[in-house]
């Protein structure tokens, strides 16, 4: 069982140990190391999977709206099971001119550009990074509080050492990097296991435009 934000705090006040270090301050320094950890941090516990089904629309096709908690994508799906490969939005743009299974997406603005234009129906599989809950009541957990707490915690103790010019900070930051290495490491091992994760080339876009 995860820690709640009162637990996190309570672990952050006591690894401080300072009596002059008000419960905002606290807070504050929490705050810091989840955004800190949300810059740096990627494994599987922040995966998100939604499935898009393309509305009935007129040409050109608008897009698929960009998820508001994105932090970075891992892929676009089309119905087959085939990855939609990033173009520049000039091969984009050309295959968006018709309606067929989209190949290629470009991020333009807030929304991913598919070409070609999928038919109406079509389900996308959108698989990205996101965002980490954020921590406001006490009770509240999140997907970090729940697998390394303790990530949170040095994270956090780091932005005090700063406040206070702590001698302690260079400790905290080594067991902060220490910590993030370890996951990340795992989460490395799991994405390598089993083969490699490259995909082959087989369409060139120079011989399949207006196709």
């Amino acid at each position: 069982m995860g820690t709640n934000y009162s637990g996190l705090q309570a672990q952050v006040s006591g690894l401080l140990n300072r009596r002059d270090a008000t419960n905002s301050q606290i807070q504050g320094y929490i705050q810091l190391g989840l955004q800190r950890i949300q810059r740096e941090l990627r494994c599987p516990a922040m995966e998100e999977i939604v499935q898009v089904t393309i509305p009935t629309y007129t040409l050109p096709f608008a897009g698929i709206t960009i998820p508001a908690d994105l932090i970075e994508l891992i892929d676009l799906i089309d119905p087959w099971g085939h990855r939609i490969t990033k173009e520049d939005i000039t091969t984009v743009m050309q295959y968006a001119k018709t309606v067929g299974r989209p190949w290629y997406y470009y991020r333009y603005g807030g929304v991913w550009l598919l070409g070609h234009a999928p038919p109406a129906g079509t389900i996308i599989t959108v698989v990205y990074y996101g965002e980490i809950g954020q921590l406001v009541n006490g009770t509240d957990e999140n997907i970090i509080t729940d697998i390394a707490p303790d990530l949170i915690a040095y994270a956090s103790l780091g932005y005090a050492a700063d406040f206070y010019s702590d001698k302690r900070g260079d400790g905290w930051e080594q067991r902060y990097q220490q910590i993030l290495t370890d996951i990340q490491d795992q989460s490395d091992d799991d994405e390598t296991s089993g083969g490699s994760t490259v995909s082959p080339a087989y369409m060139w876009a120079d011989d399949s435009i207006g196709t």
